[in-house]
């Protein structure tokens, strides 16, 4: 599984490589706000947004909120050209990004947005989802004494159980 940092300096390459994204910013919508009230944002802009996670049984999703907007008089024009820019960045980002040995899987929502706080801003809304298999592997968690993380209630249970219910081994 990737980590946050490394899908940011993705999602920031993809922004430098593409032809018509002029700034990138990677944070909160407060962030994005004050970026673009100070005028910190070139147009068009990406911007991307960590969202809530989640995981069940053996998948774990990491969820991201996609802006991008552009300025300009002609809304129908703005919209057109940011959703191909929007495009853009999921063909870029699943051919950099999945790998079929790591089983990554993408889900993606595009949702047309007018931005309130800017003068003829229009865009896209491009939400991602990153599916990675979560494979609780205890083994693999840090501890002073350098062995397999027992976090299993033994005096109750066995760790044969324990590796039935979860499907590790630590050996």
């Amino acid at each position: 599984m990737d980590s946050i940092t490394k899908l940011k300096a993705g999602f920031q390459a993809i922004a430098q490589k593409h032809l018509q994204i002029n700034s990138f910013g990677f944070g909160s919508a407060d962030d994005y706000e004050a970026a673009l009230e100070n005028d910190d944002s070139l147009f068009p802009n990406m911007w991307v947004e960590p969202q809530p996670n989640s995981g069940s049984g053996h998948v774990y999703s990491r969820n991201f909120a996609i802006t991008i907007l552009s300025v300009g008089p002609d809304s129908s024009e703005l919209w057109s050209d940011t959703e191909l820019i929007a495009l853009d960045i999921l063909a870029t980002f699943k051919q950099d990004f999945e790998n079929p040995l790591a089983d990554l899987e993408l889900e993606y929502t595009l949702t047309p947005l007018q931005y309130q706080n800017v003068d003829h801003a229009f865009g896209w809304s491009l939400d991602l989802v990153l599916t990675y298999p979560n494979v609780f592997n205890f083994c693999d968690v840090p501890n002073e004494a350098g062995e397999c993380l027992q976090v299993w209630n033994t005096a109750e249970s066995t760790w044969n159980e324990a590796e039935q219910i979860w499907n590790f081994d630590c050996e």
